[in-house]
């Protein structure tokens, strides 16, 4: 029996993929094949190579992060990325969110009494980002995470072995599959192992009027020599404060101080409570200028002497939230690329920078090559410049801000060390 178009029973129409089965069309690709542009499937159909949104077979669409495969759009953002402000996993190849740390318990500088139960508990949550799966950590052997729920981001760590009676610093960390940062967070607290009660015994009430006087006079002169001593110091050492946010070269002769004067900076934003990032190519080096409660303030990473590497391992760097960053790469970057290059690179991640709203300092040695510094000196907020003198046989450093877009400094010579 024949079908409607006159196809004779068991032959194939040309219209494709039709089959002629006892008057009845049944698709029969195996068979018939299919017209040109399309393909067969196990259910004898035949399917358009390209996708349903107009995007051509084996390529991104503009829905970042889909790719057309087989007619189907699959998300891979691996190979399409993502949209803007969104992140990449390469296991799922699903986009999401960077995560957000937000520490509950304790408050900033809280003292806590263990007292005798002896626990110390960090808790807080994991906002954004929890389509994937990461890893969280802490930064203290102490501690463990003893509670994680993934579907509303709350998580506790406690810790497993006595806490000292001193300034304590933890850090909860975030990273995905591959181990690269998210997000990190700090809080500060002290512990202290007293009695339940013990400390609200003694009260200014309790106390002769004398020694109460005598104690808020001594809580002053600790106070004000606290902020004078530091400032005093400072005078002589490049105590320069520049504004938030601010990307300064600090160039000068080897020897001068300039790496020191760069550290110093970093140390003191550090102490008012700021995390900050160091990123060299042996941060080694700059961890020894650091105490070990500093370094928990600190992000150390380690950077490999290519224009590409450096702006991924800022990236990185800038995922930790820094307030500041002390950048030593440009003395061995300026010998290996041109004044162009360099400038497109450091214009690239100056934008990145002011976007975390993160300020940063980059150190130079002088004579390297003078016509690419000079070429690259206006691209920062502001240059210091360092010099060595030598007076009486001894050499005595000097430094200058020599240039400031931001804030109006004098230009006289000021001794550093």
């Amino acid at each position: 029996m024949n079908c409607s178009d006159g196809t004779p029973s068991g032959e194939c129409s040309p219209d494709k993929p039709k089959y002629c089965n006892n008057g009845n069309w049944v698709h029969a690709c195996p068979t018939c094949g299919c017209p040109e542009g399309k393909i067969c499937t196990m259910d004898g159909k035949c399917y358009g190579l390209d996708c349903g949104d107009g995007t051509a077979r084996d390529t991104c669409s503009n829905n970042k992060p889909y790719f057309c495969m087989d007619g189907a759009l699959v998300s891979k953002c691996s190979k399409c990325g993502c949209p803007e402000g969104l992140l990449c996993d390469r296991i799922t190849q699903i986009c999401y969110e960077r995560p957000g740390i937000s520490i509950a318990s304790p408050l900033e500088n809280q003292t806590i009494n263990v007292g005798e139960e002896k626990k110390v508990v960090v808790s807080g949550m994991i906002s954004k980002g929890r389509e994937i799966t990461y890893s969280i950590e802490g930064n203290d052997s102490r501690f463990i995470l003893s509670r994680y729920d993934a579907s509303s981001g709350e998580f506790a760590f406690e810790n497993v072995s006595p806490v000292t009676d001193d300034y304590n610093s933890f850090r909860v960390s975030v990273a995905d599959n591959e181990g690269n940062l998210l997000a990190n967070r700090t809080r500060g607290f002290r512990v202290i192992d007293a009695p339940a009660g013990i400390t609200n015994l003694l009260s200014l009430q309790d106390l002769p009027w004398e020694i109460v006087q005598f104690v808020l006079l001594l809580l002053f002169v600790i106070v004000l020599l606290n902020a004078i001593i530091p400032f005093a110091r400072g005078l002589g050492r490049g105590m320069l404060v520049f504004p938030e946010g601010s990307i300064v070269l600090v160039e000068g002769t080897v020897g001068s101080g300039e790496e020191e004067f760069c550290l110093d900076m970093v140390r003191r934003k550090v102490k008012d409570g700021k995390f900050c990032a160091v990123l060299s190519y042996d941060p080694r080096k700059e961890e020894g200028w650091f105490s070990e409660w500093e370094k928990n303030r600190l992000l150390f990473i380690k950077a490999e002497p290519d224009i590409n590497e450096i702006a991924l391992s800022i990236s990185k760097m800038l995922g930790g939230e820094p307030r500041l960053a002390f950048i030593n790469v440009l003395n061995l970057l300026i010998p290996k690329y041109n004044s162009e290059e360099l400038t497109d690179f450091l214009s690239t991640n100056f934008a990145k920078l002011r976007d975390a709203k993160c300020g940063a300092i980059f150190c130079v040695d002088k004579g390297i090559n003078e016509e690419v510094l000079s070429a690259i000196e206006g691209l920062f907020d502001g240059v210091v410049e360092f010099r060595v003198e030598e007076e009486k046989g001894k050499l005595n450093s000097y430094f200058r801000v020599k240039e400031f877009k931001l804030k109006k400094f004098d230009s006289d010579w000021r001794r550093f060390k």
